[in-house]
């Protein structure tokens, strides 16, 4: 089913596990979790499991959290993820390791990996 097909479903309708697709159709993922206030009806957004792996993507502050409250001493992360990395590594001071997996320009002073 294409998205111009789709249906247009209410936030709090949404099910785990239901299939999130791309304005051409095809599947992005599915739904792990729906973030909202019932409430007041405001919607903050989903957690979407895009691989067949256990990967998460996160935005920078919440990278930059992650790494500093878990007292992160090395990363193995994809290439993909190069920028995001890129805007926090310099500020995480036990951050040592740096292992890049993919093919995209890595972190300065990761070690590549293809």
């Amino acid at each position: 089913m294409s998205a111009d097909e789709a249906s247009p479903v209410a936030w709090t309708a949404l099910d785990e596990d239901a299939v999130v697709v791309a304005a051409d159709g095809s599947e992005v993922g599915r739904v792990v979790e729906v973030a909202g206030d019932e409430e007041a009806d405001i919607f903050d957004g989903l957690v979407v499991k895009h691989s067949r792996f256990d990967v998460n993507r996160y935005v920078a502050a919440e990278l930059d959290y992650l790494l500093r409250d878990s007292d992160a001493r090395a990363i193995v992360y994809d290439t993909r993820f190069t920028p995001t990395l890129a805007e926090v590594a310099d500020g995480q001071p036990l951050l040592g390791a740096r292992l890049a997996v993919g093919d995209a320009p890595a972190v300065a002073g990761s070690t590549p990996r293809k």
